[in-house]
Parts: structure tokens; C-alpha cells; sequence
């Protein structure tokens, strides 16, 4: 599964990693790269709660909700000082955003398999957020790019095949699997007014 992607300026906080090496990669996602945008995501939340959940909350398969996640991402520049690039995946942005919303508010999803399902484009991932809820919420405990992260998302890998049906590829990209189990997972805690 390859990620569609897009640049997008944006500033790195004085790290001296150059711009040009920061990248999501479909197989080896650069660790570097996933905490700077973890951070940017962090940052972009705290500046403008409100709209960060309304960017959320809407249909991320749609091209008005890319084109709405970048302007978003683009107005808060001003989370760290200095001027450089990074590669934008929205999704993974969105994903980060809502992971960031939930703990703000000290959301609990270790028990969304007992919550009526939302309406939701991912049914794989609506699987494993229903079926696995605590293991979910085991990764979201964890530091983006972390060896914990990796050991949460094996845990996970079992649910997540299950979940897939026979024609369709397994998702081997573990920074888009925690984006969407974030958004999913958002989605289940906001239609069960849990926010």
C-alpha cells in the first residue's frame, strides 16, 4: 500500500536534520519525520481546538477535506521556528490531530467494543477499533516511532488480518494504520458523544 504524497511547507523546530531527508515511506517511515509531525499536530491542536475536531470529524476520503487539512496545516506555521519542508500525508496529520484531541480530553477508548458503530468509510479499521478497543488504546499510550509503538502494533497485526478481506492487501504501513485507527477510533468517541 503506498501513500499519496504531497508537500507541504512547513517549518521544523531547529533540528538538525535537513528537510529533504524527512519522509513517509510506504515500507520504512522515517522516525524523525513522524515525531516532527506528531509534534506540528500537537501544536496545530492546541492553537485552534475547535477547528482541529471539525477537520476531524468530516470525511477523509473526500478531495474538499484534503484541501481543508492542508489550509489548516499551512495557518499554523508558527508552531516552530524555523523555515524547511516536510512531507504531508493528511491522514497521517488527521490521525495525529485526533490521537491529540482524545488525550486532551481524556478520552478512554479501551471500551469502544461496547459502543454502537458510527457510520465510517474504513471497515477494516471499524473491525479492529470494535474487536480490539483495549489493544487500540494500548498503541495510542505509546510515543509515535517508539519501540513501544512497534510492540502495540504487532499485538495488533492478528485482529488486523482477520479483519481484512481475502482480496484486499495488508496494511504494512504502520504510520497510515495509526492514522486511521486514531480517526476511526475519533469517530466512535464523537458519535457516542464521549468528547
Amino acid at each position: 500500500m503506498k501513500a499519496t504524497l504531497a508537500f507541504l511547507p512547513l517549518v521544523l523546530a531547529g533540528s538538525p536534520i535537513m528537510a529533504q531527508q524527512l519522509s513517509f515511506k510506504a515500507a520504512e517511515p522515517d522516525p524523525a519525520a513522524i515525531r516532527i509531525m506528531d509534534l506540528y499536530a500537537r501544536c496545530a491542536v492546541g492553537r485552534d481546538p475547535k477547528e482541529a475536531a471539525r477537520i476531524v470529524a468530516s470525511d477523509y476520503d473526500t478531495h474538499s477535506y484534503r484541501a481543508e487539512i492542508r489550509r489548516f496545516a499551512m495557518q499554523q506555521k508558527g508552531c516552530v521556528p524555523r523555515a524547511g519542508s516536510l512531507t504531508f500525508q493528511p491522514v497521517i496529520f488527521a490521525g495525529m490531530m485526533a490521537e491529540d484531541l482524545m488525550r486532551r480530553r481524556h478520552v478512554d477508548i479501551s471500551a469502544l467494543d461496547h459502543m454502537p458503530a458510527p457510520p465510517t468509510p474504513n471497515g477494516v479499521i471499524a473491525c479492529v477499533v470494535r474487536t480490539q478497543s483495549a489493544k487500540v488504546s494500548d498503541l495510542f499510550r505509546t510515543l509515535p516511532a517508539s519501540s513501544g509503538e512497534a510492540i502495540a502494533i504487532t499485538r495488533l497485526q492478528g485482529v488486523v488480518a482477520d479483519c481484512l478481506p481475502r482480496e484486499q492487501a495488508p496494511i504494512t504501513n504502520k504510520v497510515i494504520l495509526r492514522a486511521q485507527l486514531a480517526l476511526v477510533s475519533y469517530r466512535f468517541v464523537a458519535f457516542n458523544n464521549e468528547l
